[in-house]
């Protein structure tokens, strides 16, 4: 019977953190999709709509009929025979055509290609039947089943290889490279006498199911899991009992065939490392297939890339140091040296239909691979040559990381927290890319970040560390990787504390580093320290004004009686000294405008709100006397504490100042006008003349170069630039033109 055997004395817990090792590096499903027959019952968002477009195109399966593939329904091994066989030819196992009679008395009533497909699995020694004289043609297959017959099959394939260089694996050679492997870590260890260790200690699978599998079963399901080619029916299970769906049978097939030399009919192409964060130096594989699939040997391809010099020089301008770069016209052309657009006389197809070429791209940048065949002398390309491309792009590395936290930056010193109220601190950190002034977001995952943590009470409160006199209590270190944003994060819990009681207060040195890269405040790859100040005291007290302008971040002033006057008004935010907002027991004095002997410009015994929030307004504040070069200032003198409250007054508060700037509405067209500030949730700018214009989409925009653009593109370049206001009109149609960077503002 097919899974008879003894019991395998194979572990019953899934492997630590187990991953497959072995994928395919290539695929033979790759721009397949759409080409093969239509199924009605597999949409585009079915989890293997892909694998099933894969196996359909090869002609793997037919289908259930002309428009449905069944995708749930159960394989049978009747048909499983057929699948496995028209897969063992696209793989170049050979087969005989009249195999001998496997002696199985059930399948008589099959059709002729049935029969004969189970017989070519016998005679290979892919099936054992499910007895010494059936095949069970009728019967389920087992996911078990599955594996060992894919497993086996695998093993009598050719692996995918070009020019000697192995691309794909078998279950075979699972075992093999990581014996291998393991001898090369230790030169005293055979290879050979090592490899049931390595099976034993270094093959693994997630699935916890498959304990009561005979040991070839369990085997072929763990050595497939390390190629990429089985998946579970969760992240734990495999479900070697369950029934075969077809879908899941697409999906085996899909893998197997990317690990074996089947290709696409005509010309196909390949990158081993199509996208990298960071320089790309790979191979990329050009293969060549008749319309049955079969390798096509000696045949010569032509090729080139468009884009960047491989030599690191990033323009665009010609072919460069490099004789197979050159660049495609208007009309899909090629263009530049007769060398680049012919390719290279000297690349054909190996024995197996394929060869390979450098491909390689500096980082920030991408190229385009082209491959082609031509019937006329010239070896033309163009967009009606029979061709393939594959483009090469990379991202910026990472170069350094910032961290941050969630602690309130309005608190009093750095880092401070209530240790009574906040449960908990949160670290981020975020890769980095280019120089500190305009570095972007590195979303690269996997990147080790190591944590150093202290904690220390603070025997004397004065909020420095200044061992021995404070008490190292808690030490670790903890090692994270950054996830697909990446982002790590690390939580501090707060100390146990008593809020009957004031304590001592406690501190918290955190220090992050990653190996290869600079932290935000180094030079070189040391660790940023970040230090968590857990303080008990009564948090009652007011220590700080955060001054936040009303939206806009101007006023509009107006005349009135000759006099020039503005309306204006801020906010005052109020702090406690861990950064929440005071409460109703403040009040504050405050000025608008320079002009302090001006009643019109002071405002007394503001109350602050439950918010902690006082609203500073005046309106007709005069400009005269009060601005500086046209901006309005806005100070805080004075903070006054009611309901016997009392500031500490070690933490003083000091004046905050504000300014608004004082703007006219424009009325007509200007020159050289540079942009300020530009308001683009208000579709207005501010100029350096003072006046405040306002656009719309129905303006038109020219940037420096006499073209016309968009209003969301002027609104991205035109700050820091100066602009010909040419027509102006804020109820109709404007035109505004960039000139170019200024020097004004």
């Amino acid at each position: 019977a097919l899974m008879a055997g003894t019991l395998a004395a194979a572990p019953l817990a899934a492997a630590d953190d187990p991953k497959p090792d072995y994928p395919a590096t290539f695929s033979a499903c790759e721009g397949v999709a759409g080409s093969g027959p239509t199924f009605e019952d597999v949409p585009a968002s079915h989890e293997n709509a892909g694998d099933i477009d894969c196996i359909a195109y090869y002609g793997i399966t037919q289908g259930t009929s002309a428009t449905t593939y069944s995708p749930s329904m159960s394989v049978i091994r009747e048909h499983m025979a057929l699948f496995l066989t028209r897969l063992a030819g696209l793989v170049g196992i050979e087969m005989a055509a009249d195999p001998p009679d496997a002696g199985f008395t059930d399948i008589g009533d099959l059709t002729a290609e049935s029969q004969t497909a189970i017989n070519q699995l016998a005679d290979l020694g892919i099936t054992k039947g499910t007895s010494a004289n059936t095949y069970g043609p009728d019967g389920v297959v087992r996911r078990g089943h599955m594996a060992l017959f894919i497993a086996r099959l695998m093993d009598l394939m050719e692996p995918y290889k070009v020019n000697d260089e192995v691309y794909g694996h078998t279950p075979e050679d699972v075992v093999e490279v990581k014996a291998k492997a393991a001898a090369a870590d230790d030169p005293d260890t055979d290879p050979d006498e090592s490899a049931p260790a390595v099976a034993a200690k270094m093959v693994g699978s997630p699935y916890t199911d498959l304990g009561a599998a005979t040991k070839e079963a369990y085997d072929a399901i763990t050595a497939l899991y390390e190629l990429g080619v089985v998946s579970g029916i969760n992240t734990t299970s495999y479900a070697p009992d369950a029934s075969m769906t077809r879908a899941s049978m697409a999906e085996f097939m899909a893998a197997m065939l990317d690990h074996s030399n089947a290709r696409p009919a005509g010309i196909s192409m390949q990158a081993k490392e199509p996208w990298a964060f960071g320089t790309i130096d790979t191979a990329i594989v050009i293969s060549y297939r008749d319309d049955t699939f079969a390798p096509m040997t000696d045949v010569e391809i032509n090729y080139f890339y468009t884009g960047n010099a491989q030599d690191g020089d990033t323009t665009n301008d010609g072919i460069q140091a490099d004789t197979d770069k050159a660049t495609l016209n208007d009309d899909g052309e090629c263009s530049g040296t007769d060398g680049a657009c012919n390719g290279q006389d000297d690349d054909v197809t190996d024995e197996s239909g394929n060869f390979a070429i450098d491909g390689a791209v500096v980082e920030g940048q991408k190229n385009t691979y082209y491959a082609w065949m031509s019937d006329d002398d010239n070896k033309t390309f163009g967009p009606d040559a029979t061709q393939a491309s594959v483009t090469l792009a990379s991202d910026n590395n990472a170069t350094h990381f910032t961290v941050t936290s969630d602690i309130s930056k309005n608190a009093v010193g750095e880092n401070t927290v209530d240790m009574d109220v906040t449960g908990s601190v949160t670290f981020t950190i975020q890769l980095k890319d280019g120089d500190d002034d305009d570095a972007g977001d590195v979303a690269k995952p996997d990147v080790d970040i190591k944590i150093d943590f202290r904690r220390y009470v603070d025997a004397d409160s004065d909020n420095i560390i200044d061992d021995p006199g404070d008490e190292l209590t808690s030490i670790s270190t903890t090692k994270l990787t950054t996830d697909g944003d990446g982002q790590a994060t690390y939580t501090v819990n707060a100390p146990d504390s008593d809020s009957s009681k004031e304590e001592p207060s406690v501190l918290d040195q955190v220090s992050v580093s990653s190996t290869g890269l600079t932290g935000p405040q180094n030079d070189s790859n040391e660790d940023v320290p970040s230090l968590i100040v857990w303080r008990d005291e009564n948090p009652g007290t007011a220590n700080r004004v955060v001054l936040a302008v009303d939206k806009p971040d101007y006023a509009i002033s107006y005349l009135s009686n000759t006099a020039q006057f503005v309306d204006a008004g801020a906010i005052a935010t109020l702090y406690d000294m861990y950064g929440n907002v005071a409460g109703r027991t403040y009040e504050v004095d405050a000025t608008i405008g320079g002009d302090t002997t001006n009643a019109a410009n002071v405002l007394s015994d503001v109350r602050v709100k439950r918010n902690g929030q006082a609203r500073l307004k005046r309106t007709k504040v005069p400009v005269t006397g009060g601005t500086t070069d046209n901006v309005l200032t806005v100070t805080v003198t004075g903070i006054t504490a009611k309901d016997d409250v009392t500031l500490d007054p070690a933490i003083p508060v000091t004046d905050v100042n504000g300014s608004i700037y004082v703007v006219s509405k424009a009325t007509g067209p200007a020159e050289d006008v540079a942009v300020a500030d530009l308001y683009a949730d208000e579709d207005t700018f501010r100029g350096d003349d003072n006046n405040l214009y306002s656009y719309d989409s129905d303006d038109t925009y020219i940037n420096s170069d006499g073209e016309i653009i968009d209003m969301a593109t002027f609104e991205k370049e035109a700050k820091g630039q100066d602009v010909d206001v040419l027509v102006y009109d804020d109820d109709g149609s404007s035109v505004f033109r960039l000139r170019g960077p200024s020097d004004n503002n």
